[in-house]
């Protein structure tokens, strides 16, 4: 069994194998497929991460969501603990120690 690591870096391997043209098309391909679903069109709220450029692009989401009047959670990271933040368009986002892009906004109540 691989451990947590080594799939992390077999994921980041195959993503840099890709062209911009492939990538572009399997973003396309991921938010396209999700706009489809059900689950999705029927959600008044949902729960992203703000990608990384080596990461599935879901910026193109986050703002089909925000359009379409969906509550949307990016996540922020205290600790130990893993906050769910409301996010709007005009909110900043902050690198955390890792680099990673996170809403600075009081996080949602539990």
């Amino acid at each position: 069994m691989l451990s947590k690591r080594e799939v992390r870096q077999s994921v980041k391997r195959r993503l840099a194998a890709l062209t911009g043209e492939e990538r572009a098309f399997r973003n396309r391909a991921i938010a396209e497929r999700l706009f489809r679903s059900e689950e999705y069109r029927g959600a008044r709220s949902i729960f992203l991460f703000y990608s990384m450029p080596e990461e599935v692009d879901t910026h193109s989401i986050l703002s089909d969501a925000l359009a379409e009047g969906k509550e949307v959670f990016l996540p922020r990271i205290e600790g130990e603990e893993m906050l769910l933040v409301p996010y709007r368009e005009e909110d900043s986002l902050l690198p955390n120690r890792y680099g990673i892009l996170e809403p600075m906004g009081d996080a949602a109540a539990a």
